[in-house]
């Protein structure tokens, strides 16, 4: 009998040693891959200049219209040689947003569901596909597309704001200016406010897997009349466009940017 009790402990130990290896690879799959696997790279307003913030004027504009340069992290896991798809494609769904307000704006008892606050996140909906950008050598390793330089980001566009908010934007007091009827004296006020948006972009690959950007800001200066030059003699249009933030030379995106809306033109 001893022989068997010592074969059977021996043969426990080895299931234990089995089941606990499957729990670690299994862990270990749940959390690759990792929220890094797709990061933003650029992000860049209608000129295809890299911005860092926007500007948005709600007197001409009714949403903005953002560009942000995406790269896959996941390496190539197609052979040839053996007909093995590549699953590691990324296709675009959503990007979830949520604004987040000064603390003394005069619309927040609208609440989170009109606001689109954290509570009450916006999701739009968007297109696009991302191929791998490392080369893997099916023995663990691998390196950047191309085998030299990093990586560009792959550029994907939506419009971040849905008319509805920039509708009750319109309408916040922040945005006028007391007893002053005057374009050149609301420019130099600059009666504005910041909203900050908190972004963070979705897909799926082609194996399954749901991959997210880490949640990244953006500020947006929010003003109305700052861009909108309609009114004014071309004498003083580049001027007061560049006072609000602006560079004034492309009607693109009228409205936000610094693309002011001149002679008529605008949406």
């Amino acid at each position: 009998m001893k022989p068997r009790n010592h074969k059977s402990r021996r043969l426990f130990r080895w299931m234990a040693s089995v089941s606990l290896l499957f729990i670690a690879l299994s862990s270990q799959q749940a959390c690759l891959p990792g929220p890094t696997s797709m990061q933003v790279d650029t992000i860049t307003n209608c000129g295809s200049e890299q911005v860092s913030q926007g500007i948005i004027d709600v007197g001409i504009a009714d949403t903005y219209f953002m560009s942000v340069g995406l790269i896959n992290n996941l390496a190539t896991l197609n052979d040839p040689s053996t007909f093995r798809p590549e699953t590691n494609v990324i296709d675009l769904r959503t990007a979830k947003v949520w604004f987040e307000y000064p603390a003394e704006f005069s619309r927040l008892s609208l609440g989170p569901e009109l606001l689109h606050t954290q509570e009450a996140p916006l999701t739009v909906q968007i297109s696009g596909q991302l191929k791998p950008s490392l080369i893997a050598d099916f023995v663990g390793q691998g390196g950047a597309g191309g085998g030299a330089a990093a990586p560009a980001g792959e550029k994907v566009s939506f419009y971040l704001i849905p008319t509805e908010v920039t509708s009750i934007w319109t309408q916040a007091p922040e945005l006028t200016v007391t007893g002053r009827t005057n374009q050149d004296a609301l420019r130099q006020s600059g009666a504005s406010f910041t909203v900050r948006a908190h972004i963070t972009i979705s897909g799926l690959t082609r194996g399954g897997q749901i991959i997210a950007t880490p949640e990244f800001t953006f500020p947006i200066r929010v003003c109305k009349g700052c861009l909108d030059n309609r009114k004014l003699s071309n004498s003083k249009q580049n001027a007061l466009c560049q006072n609000a933030g602006g560079g004034g030379g492309t009607n693109a995106c009228a409205g936000q940017d610094g693309n002011c809306a001149t002679s008529g033109e605008g949406n």
